[in-house]
C-alpha cells in the first residue's frame, strides 16, 4: 500500500471512530437530561425524540443544562470531574477537527503519519497545520469514554 493509501485508511478509521464515539457522548447526556425530567418512560423518548436528538438544541446548549443539573443535584459528579465541563468542550473542538479539517496528504502530512501522527490542514486566511500524535489521540478517546461511563452511571 502508498504513503497516501495508508494515511486515507488511517484518517477514515479515526474519523470514523472519533465521531462515532463523540456522537455516543452526546446522547448519553442527552438521555441524562431527559432521566432527569422525566420518570415515565414513554415521556423521556417523547423528550429525546422530539427535542434533544433534533437541530433545535447544539451539544454546547446540552452540555449547558447538564452543567445546571450537575450543580444543583449532583455535587459528587463534580467532585469527582471537576474539569468536565472544559473537558468535553475540547472534545467536540476536537471532533470538529476531525470531521471538518482537510486531511494532510502533502509530502509533511505523510511524514507526520510515519512518525506516528496525523495532520489536518485549517483555512483560516492562512493555511494552518494541526497536528495529532497517537497519544494525544488515545487520551481524547479515554477521556470520551470515560465520560460515556460516568454520565451513563448517574441516575
Amino acid at each position: 500500500m502508498s504513503d497516501i493509501q495508508n494515511i486515507l485508511v488511517k484518517a477514515a478509521y479515526l474519523r470514523g471512530s472519533f465521531i462515532n464515539d463523540t456522537i455516543l457522548l452526546e446522547r448519553v447526556i442527552d438521555e441524562f437530561i431527559c432521566r432527569h425530567f422525566c420518570s415515565e418512560e414513554n415521556k423521556k423518548v417523547e423528550l429525546l425524540e422530539s427535542l434533544m436528538s433534533t437541530k433545535r438544541i447544539t451539544f454546547d446548549s446540552k452540555l449547558a443544562v447538564a452543567k445546571f443539573i450537575i450543580d444543583n443535584h449532583y455535587p459528587e459528579f463534580d467532585e469527582k470531574y471537576p474539569n468536565y465541563k472544559k473537558d468535553i468542550t475540547d472534545i467536540i473542538t476536537h471532533r470538529n477537527v476531525f470531521a471538518h479539517f482537510l486531511l494532510d496528504t502533502s509530502d509533511d502530512g505523510v511524514e507526520k503519519m510515519k512518525l506516528g501522527g496525523i495532520q489536518f490542514l485549517k483555512f483560516e486566511k492562512k493555511t494552518i497545520p494541526v497536528l495529532y500524535d497517537d497519544l494525544q489521540i488515545k487520551e481524547i478517546d479515554k477521556k470520551i469514554r470515560m465520560y460515556v461511563n460516568a454520565f451513563g452511571d448517574m441516575q
